[in-house]
């Protein structure tokens, strides 16, 4: 009785069990596949908002260093705002690539 056990699996029911299982892998797999990249762009999208919001201090912390500068001077609070635009711009980029990539990464 023994060795019939060992040789291996019977046709029928185990087989269907085996092909059970082997479902119930899969879809804890994508689960939790689905999960991770849940999970990554909850982070990508904080990170994103750290980023913005500290962006948002150094523009407020370089308007106050400014602002006596800009008494003096009209065109280089013209200059300072031009260049806080531009450096919003390329991160609002940099943080939109970085989530394509992510998300292809998790896709492929």
């Amino acid at each position: 009785m023994e060795r019939a056990a060992a040789s291996g699996p019977r046709p029928g029911a185990p087989s269907q069990a085996i092909k059970n299982i082997s479902k119930e892998l899969v879809d804890l797999q994508i689960t939790t596949h689905r999960l991770r990249e849940q999970h990554e762009t909850e982070i990508f999208e904080l990170k994103s908002e750290v980023l913005r919001l500290e962006n948002r201090v150094l523009e407020l912390e370089l308007h106050g260093d400014h602002a006596a500068s800009a008494k003096t001077d009209p065109g280089h609070l013209q200059a300072f705002a031009q260049e806080l635009e531009q450096k919003a711009r390329d991160q609002e980029h940099c943080n939109h690539r970085i989530l394509q990539v992510t998300m292809s990464t998790w896709r492929a």
